[in-house]
């Protein structure tokens, strides 16, 4: 069964994916060549769900409050 993807979600482009993250296009860059940011690729664009962005910021800002030796 297909998904349906808000409209909206879909950011187009480096520019609108650092503009969405508060980042530099050159961060958006760095992310995605280090293979951290989740993204996929149309031809030579970037794109990328807002909703996917949102849960990646979640769990990075999760996994900084970790106290030090705790379980992961």
């Amino acid at each position: 069964m297909a998904q349906t993807v808000p409209a909206g979600d879909i950011l187009y482009g480096a520019p609108r994916i650092a503009r969405h993250l508060g980042i530099t296009e050159r961060q958006v860059y760095t992310l995605v060549e280090a293979g951290r940011l989740p993204h996929w690729r149309e031809g030579k664009a970037i794109l990328s769900r807002r909703a996917t962005l949102s849960d990646w910021v979640l769990a990075r800002e999760a996994s900084a409050r970790k106290p030090e030796g705790a379980p992961a």
